[in-house]
C-alpha cells in the first residue's frame, strides 16, 4: 500500500531513528524513499552515514518532497 511512497520524517531523534530502522529493515522501503529533517546537523550526518538516506535541515523541504509525513 505505502511501499511506493516517499516517507518524510520530521525529527531524527530516537523515535525517528527507530522508525527509519524499522522501515528499512522491513524490506518494503529503500533508503532513497525515506528522508529525514532535524535541527542537529550532527544527528543528520549520523543518520545519513548509518542509513544512507536523504537528509534535510528544513522541515518544509521534507514536506514538499514526501507523500507521507511522520512527526517524530
Amino acid at each position: 500500500m505505502f511501499t511506493s511512497k516517499k516517507i518524510g520524517l520530521i525529527g531524527g531523534g530516537n523515535m525517528g531513528e527507530a522508525l527509519i530502522k524499522g522501515l528499512l529493515q522491513s524490506g518494503r522501503f529503500e533508503a532513497d524513499q525515506v528522508m529525514v529533517s532535524d535541527i542537529s546537523q550532527d544527528r543528520l550526518d549520523y543518520l545519513q552515514s548509518t542509513y544512507q538516506l536523504p537528509i534535510f535541515v528544513d522541515n518544509g523541504e521534507v514536506a514538499k518532497k514526501s507523500e507521507v509525513i511522520i512527526l517524530a
